[in-house]
């Protein structure tokens, strides 16, 4: 288990909120925030509430206890969670690696590990049409890209696809003067 998970649980609903997307963690979080802050301003400054203190303090402990028991609760899947992320970040920096040694095979073969996982990966469909397109593969690349720009999840990436698709439409007619050259 991740130590920065433990660390995440020392405020209570955090984990919940952050990591799972949960609006209970959330509540449980500003609710801590709140009865921190008014624990604080009363052992601080005083209060004209006999026992504002106590109760504020109590209601920390309380929330934090709660906060404890969800994350137990929760562990299991955060645990999962994480290793998965950090499973396919690591195979992405792999494949980002192997493309700029120019390992297309290698490149493209952790680009697929990873599609095959999740294939909405918007950034791993990008790296293959750059794969493709590097290995002079102009259909596949093209296609790769044309069905990627269709995705709803790929719009905040509609800059890249398109100079994607132009780099791939000034490569096509290099490569096949190139190809010519080497022919005559």
């Amino acid at each position: 288990m991740r130590p920065s998970l433990w660390i995440a649980a020392l405020w209570p609903g955090f984990p919940r909120a952050w990591l799972l997307g949960r609006w209970e963690g959330l509540v449980l979080a500003a609710a801590f925030s709140v009865a921190l802050q008014f624990g604080l301003l009363t052992s601080v400054l005083g209060t004209p509430i006999a026992g504002g203190a106590t109760i504020a303090w109590t209601l920390c402990g309380v929330l934090w206890i709660t906060g404890i028991l969800m994350f137990r609760q929760d562990l299991g899947r955060l645990a999962t969670s994480h290793r998965v992320h950090n499973d396919s970040d690591s195979t992405l920096r792999e494949a980002q690696q192997q493309y700029l040694k120019g390992h297309w095979t290698e490149a493209e073969l952790a680009v697929r590990r990873l599609l095959v996982a999740d294939n909405a990966d918007v950034e791993a469909r990008l790296l293959l049409a750059a794969i493709q397109r590097r290995q002079r593969r102009s259909e596949e690349a093209r296609r790769t890209l044309m069905d990627l720009r269709q995705e709803p999840i790929a719009a905040k990436w509609a800059l890249e696809i398109e100079r994607e698709l132009r780099q791939l439409e000034e490569f096509e007619p290099q490569g096949l003067q190139a190809e010519i050259r080497k022919a005559a």
